[in-house]
Order: C-alpha cells, then sequence, then structure tokens
C-alpha cells in the first residue's frame, strides 16, 4: 500500500512539474508578444530565448523570434546608415505570410525611413550642379565670373570623379597593378573601399560554405561590427522552386573574425555563439 501512495506522489509531482513548465512557456510567449505589441523588440527577443529555453526548436517561438531579430537589424542598419541594407531587410519580413502584424507595420516604417533618406542623399548630390545652373542667370561681369569659377570647379570635380573611378575599377581587377605615382587622397579612400568589399565578400562566402550552402541559395545580411562581420542567413526561394518565393525562413546568424576567419553561430535556445565546426 505504502509503494502505491509513493508511485502516485511521485506521477503527481511529474506531472506538476510539467504543468509549471508549460506555464512559464506560455507566459514567455505572452509577455514576447507584448513586447512586439508595444515595440520593445529587445524585451521581445529575450522573451522567445526564454520560451525556447523552456521548449527546445519549438516552432512558434523560433519564428518570433526570427521575424523580430530581423526588424532589429534592419533597424540597426538604418542606425549605421546602410540605407540600401535596411530596405532589403525590411522586405524579408515584409514579404512573409505568417508575420505579426505590428512587426510587418515596423518593417514598413523602416523601409519607407530608408527611402526617404535614399532621396535626401540624392537630392544632397545634385546641388553642386544646380548651384552652377543658378550662377549662370545672374547679371553683370560678376555673374559671368561666378558662374565660370562654378563651371571650373565643377569641371574639375568631373574629372577627379573620373579618375578616382578609373582608379577604383583598376584596382578591382588588377590590384597591385594600379598607378604607384598617385597619391592624392581620393585613390587611398578607393582603395581601402575595394579592400573592405573584398574581404566582406570573402567573408560571406566563407560562412555561406560552412553553412553547407551556395550563394544562390541564401540572401546574406552583413554588418562589420570592427573586428567581426555579423551575418545572418535567409533561404532564397526561387520561384521555380517547391518552397513559397514569398518567404525566406532564417538560415541562422553568424559571426566571422577577420584575424582568424573563425566562424561562429548564435544557438538560440542558450542565446550564446558557438563554434561552427
Amino acid at each position: 500500500m505504502k509503494k502505491l501512495v509513493t508511485a502516485i506522489m511521485l506521477i503527481a509531482l511529474i506531472l506538476s512539474g510539467c504543468g509549471n513548465r508549460e506555464s512559464e512557456y506560455d507566459q514567455a510567449m505572452k509577455q514576447g508578444r507584448d513586447a512586439i505589441a508595444s515595440e520593445n523588440l529587445d524585451q521581445a527577443a529575450d522573451s522567445f530565448h526564454k520560451a525556447l529555453k523552456i521548449k527546445k526548436e519549438d516552432e512558434k517561438a523560433l519564428e518570433l523570434l526570427s521575424h523580430t531579430q530581423a526588424v532589429q537589424t534592419a533597424r540597426r542598419l538604418m542606425d549605421q546608415k546602410a540605407y540600401d541594407e535596411a530596405v532589403k531587410a525590411a522586405d524579408v519580413v515584409i514579404n512573409q505570410s505568417n508575420v505579426s502584424d505590428k512587426l510587418r507595420e515596423n518593417a514598413r516604417t523602416i523601409k519607407k525611413e530608408a527611402a526617404a533618406k535614399q532621396k535626401q542623399q540624392a537630392s544632397e548630390q545634385t546641388k553642386v550642379p544646380a548651384l552652377a545652373s543658378e550662377g549662370t542667370s545672374k547679371s553683370g561681369e560678376s555673374a559671368s565670373s561666378d558662374a565660370s569659377d562654378a563651371s571650373q570647379t565643377i569641371a574639375e570635380s568631373a574629372d577627379q570623379s573620373t579618375e578616382s573611378d578609373g582608379e577604383s575599377s583598376a584596382s578591382a581587377e588588377i590590384g597591385a597593378e594600379s598607378t604607384p605615382s598617385q597619391s592624392s587622397g581620393a585613390e587611398d579612400s578607393s582603395s581601402v573601399s575595394v579592400t573592405k568589399n573584398d574581404a566582406q565578400r570573402q567573408a560571406e562566402s566563407a560562412v555561406v560554405k560552412a553553412a553547407g550552402l551556395t550563394m544562390q541559395d541564401v540572401y546574406v545580411y552583413t554588418v562589420d561590427n570592427g573586428s567581426y562581420y555579423s551575418i545572418e542567413m535567409r533561404e532564397n526561394h526561387k520561384a521555380d522552386s517547391a518552397a513559397d518565393p514569398n518567404t525566406a525562413p532564417s538560415v541562422g546568424f553568424y559571426r566571422y573574425y577577420k584575424d582568424t576567419g573563425r566562424i561562429t553561430k548564435l544557438d538560440i535556445p542558450s542565446n550564446t555563439y558557438k563554434e561552427v565546426k
């Protein structure tokens, strides 16, 4: 009789523990959704991480976490003035068929802001030609002189831009064969830019390869964090594939360390980056 009572008590304790875990999961998911509604995405991500610690590989928690982090990525790219990349990251969320309305709204807001910033940049780039045009409308000898100076300035700027573009192309194609006699600041800046782009492309290629994929299989979003690149990959569903082309599920979040080439991947349940073998 005592053994029966003990067994019943053990079963009751086990069931009680399972019930508590289920309750903790439900609470974490509710907190995450509430945080999305109040636009506190950091809190939302923390809550979904907590839910995944209780239920590892839970599809709903993984989905909400992935969408939340995609919006966070888009916002971070906006802060870094990487407007083209911010639009791409926002589109990943916007094009999801099963994303929450609030996250989709946030993504659309970010995309709208990025488009406005891009338009502003384009407008600022046309200011110098516009000033030259205004100079030609002035009357008298002073106006003619101003217009002539403005035209000369623009011509010189155009010549320098052409030379810089030519040097950039040469650096990209033949590297060390660039003319060593040029010592302008524009060339130095161009050379650094090309080097950075090459390094980023190499990092992205290495991470995609480490994931067992090809560049055609994924969308890649990269942020330069100084000593390492933060790289997010999402599936590229083509129109001719069996998968829905309007969705781009997350493959994972990676870090590529510049000095060593070491690659780590975010382990979502533990919220830590672990070495990729």
